[in-house]
């Protein structure tokens, strides 16, 4: 048997096997439609990215109005620190999904550093700490956002992490920019 046949007879094989694999009628549709399902989530996802996106700039703006000009300011959407498509619903997190850190303030910084080489208590526990003082919006005085947010670094350490390290990185920032004379 030359090559050219073993191909012919291997194509052949190839074409009996997607034959019988290939989808039924009902199964092909019910396929498009969990694309078109997939493609809608995937519209309305990016539309409400976009809502905390402008909600996002409108408070930076406004936190930068309130604090002093040395204060670094930066605004966290809290589902940005999830895997895609796992992040909880965003009217059930502080500041509906968006909040806005400062710059974490030299106290806080001191102390995460001690606690952090100490090791006496979780990372996660050291981040949701300067999460929670970093924080300007939403508002630390109001008790129930305060306790939500709290609530949110308990149940998400990662995401506690991850906006906690937002927070000291702009700490590490203005404390560099101050050394060189920059403010």
């Amino acid at each position: 048997m030359s090559r050219i046949e073993e191909l012919k007879a291997e194509e052949a094989k190839a074409k009996a096997a997607a034959a019988v694999a290939a989808l039924s009628e009902e199964e092909a549709e019910e396929a498009a439609l969990l694309v078109r399902i997939a493609e809608a989530q995937a519209e309305a996802a990016a539309a409400a990215k976009t809502r905390r996106g402008i909600d996002l700039a409108a408070r930076e703006r406004a936190a930068r109005a309130k604090v002093s000009p040395r204060v670094l300011v930066r605004g966290i959407d809290l589902l940005d620190l999830f895997p895609l498509g796992h992040a909880p619903d965003a009217e059930a997190l502080p500041g509906k999904g968006v909040i806005v850190v400062r710059s974490a303030p030299a106290e806080v910084l001191r102390t995460f550093h001690r606690e952090a080489e100490a090791k006496e208590r979780s990372l996660a526990d050291i981040y949701a700490d300067v999460l929670c003082a970093s924080t300007i919006d939403p508002d630390e005085k109001d008790l129930v956002e305060g306790a939500l947010l709290r609530a949110f670094c308990e149940a998400y350490p990662g995401a506690a992490i991850g906006g906690g390290e937002i927070a000291v990185r702009l700490g590490g920032s203005k404390i560099k920019a101050d050394k060189r004379g920059r403010s």
